[in-house]
């Protein structure tokens, strides 16, 4: 038998600990969004004596998160399906293209990513404002696609550059035009890793908070992030309500995270082709 080095023993107590961290804030909104109210309060880290799963049908329909949901969902889908592409063939280009200017577009994007976005709320409202878009979708979207451009043009970049360009030159060898490479053959090659890049942006805009909460203040308009901040502020300390909001408002990105975490992995961790 392989002798198991102390080194090796120590990395596994450090992540069982980092894991026990992690799982014990779910465990208490789980254990808690199932219990009478009386019993969150009495004991909140029990299990509990009766199942309350009345607690879930009933936080959802005094919450309203039926719309907060699919408010969340449209924002989530389109910011999705315009920021992917645009950012597919920017990464394209500035990895494969002689592009004018193609290093200062890099440290341009580079600086998107360093600055917080939060520094720029204040004119972002002021220019919205100017232009009717404030307490729209259409404002926020164009905005989650400002604020995530950047990142997703160098995550799909690093992919790009690690395909070989073996591939591409067959192609054009077939009579490819350069769009006809992109979309029928990078693209395509690429699957992991745009379905990584949705992944993340979809959970982003899912848990957006400071944007939303600022530009979205009409009821109709709220995602489910700031929904949930207006259900618990507005709830009389019924702890149980909150803690199967918090449930509600997390199963739509665990679904997704389950059915997509094979491309996640793979498009995290490919960086070359076959």
């Amino acid at each position: 038998m392989r002798r198991i080095s102390p080194a090796s023993i120590v990395s596994w107590i450090i992540l069982l600990v980092m894991v026990v961290v992690t799982l014990i804030p779910l465990y208490v909104l789980g254990i808690n969004a199932i219990k009478p109210d009386v019993e969150v309060k009495a004991s909140p880290i029990t299990f509990p004596s009766i199942l309350a799963w009345e607690n879930f049908p009933t936080a959802f329909e005094k919450g309203g998160f039926a719309r907060a949901l699919l408010n969340s969902l449209k924002l989530a889908v389109v910011t999705s399906a315009i920021l992917v592409p645009s950012a597919g063939f920017a990464a394209y280009a500035l990895a494969r293209m002689r592009v004018p200017g193609r290093l200062k577009w890099n440290t341009y994007l580079l600086f998107g990513m360093a600055v917080p976005p939060q520094l720029f709320l204040i004119p972002l409202y002021s220019n919205l404002s100017s232009l009717g878009l404030t307490n729209s979708h259409l404002g926020i979207i164009i905005v989650y696609v400002g604020i995530y451009i950047p990142f997703s043009v160098f995550f799909l970049r690093s992919f790009f550059l690690g395909m070989p360009k073996a591939i591409e030159e067959a192609a054009r060898i077939d009579g490819c035009s350069s769009i006809q490479v992109v979309t029928r053959i990078i693209l395509p090659m690429a699957r992991t890793a745009l379905l990584s890049l949705v992944l993340i942006i979809f959970t982003w805009v899912w848990n957006e908070f400071t944007f939303s909460v600022t530009l979205l203040q009409s009821d109709p308009l709220k995602t489910a992030a700031t929904q949930y901040l207006s259900f618990v502020s507005s709830r009389d300390v019924d702890l149980s309500l909150v803690a199967a909001s918090g449930i509600i408002t997390t199963i739509p990105i665990l679904v997704l995270f389950i059915c997509l975490q094979h491309y996640f992995i793979e498009g995290m961790t490919a960086g070359s082709v076959k």
